[in-house]
């Protein structure tokens, strides 16, 4: 349950980069610690800087051992690798359906 909510929610990384696009976007005279709440809101938490709530591992790429070995990887993490049962489009890019083994 804790993972179905926490998948629903945003978050963002924050790294030196971001930080230094802030201190920019407040004028390059302030610190990351005196910018407006609305400008760390527009700034830090743009949607478009967003973390990634999953990645697409496309099943007819040309490595496809390699890839199988960082799914395997990823599995024994504990982290939730789903196969697609279907083709599908994500942001106007086609995938196949995953191949079988």
């Amino acid at each position: 349950m804790n993972s179905i909510e926490k998948g629903g929610k945003d978050y963002w990384t924050i790294t030196p980069k971001r930080i230094a696009a802030l201190e920019a976007a407040a004028g390059g005279g302030s610190s990351a610690r005196t910018v407006p709440m609305e400008l760390y809101n527009t700034v830090l938490h743009d949607p478009k800087m967003r973390d990634p709530r999953g990645y697409i591992i496309p099943s007819d790429q040309a490595d496809f051992a390699t890839a199988t070995e960082f799914v395997n990887a990823l599995l024994k993490t504990g982290i939730t690798v789903l196969r697609a049962t279907s083709a599908f489009q994500v942001a106007g890019k086609n995938y196949p359906t995953a191949r079988t083994w």
